[in-house]
């Protein structure tokens, strides 16, 4: 598998899942950009299906990106920042966990929330419309 150049958060997700004409857009303009997907995005988006139907179409949707993986050295750093960072700046597990493959792999987050990713060290987060 190839290295993506970048990570997508969640919330960029459900805004091409809705169909959202900005998130499309801007999707479509980044052709020569490989997009990853960090496991817990895929739960999480996953996690969010109604019924049948929309988990099968979010599974769909997943299924276009490279899962990311998360090893034991991106766990240790979440759990570190996670520590350090809960109570000052309410970061949580779920982004802590999310943003330690980008820092791992040295890639962006492309991301609607910006806010949950500011204090974590070397983390490079993108609003991308």
């Amino acid at each position: 598998m190839a290295t993506p150049d970048a990570l997508l958060d969640t919330s960029i997700l459900i805004d091409i899942s809705r169909s959202n004409a900005d998130a499309i857009g801007w999707l479509n303009n980044q052709r020569q950009t490989l997009f990853g997907l960090p496991v817990l995005v895929c739960m999480e988006f996953v996690d969010g299906a109604r019924d049948s139907a929309e988990r099968r179409k979010a599974l769909e949707l997943i299924n276009r990106f490279p899962m990311i993986h998360l090893t034991p050295v991106d766990t240790g750093w979440a759990q570190q920042q996670h520590a350090k960072h809960k109570l000052s700046h309410n970061v949580g597990i779920h982004d802590a966990l999310i943003a330690a493959s980008a820092v791992r792999l040295a890639i962006p987050i492309y991301t609607l929330n910006l806010k949950h990713f500011s204090a974590l060290s070397h983390v490079n987060t993108v609003r991308p419309y």
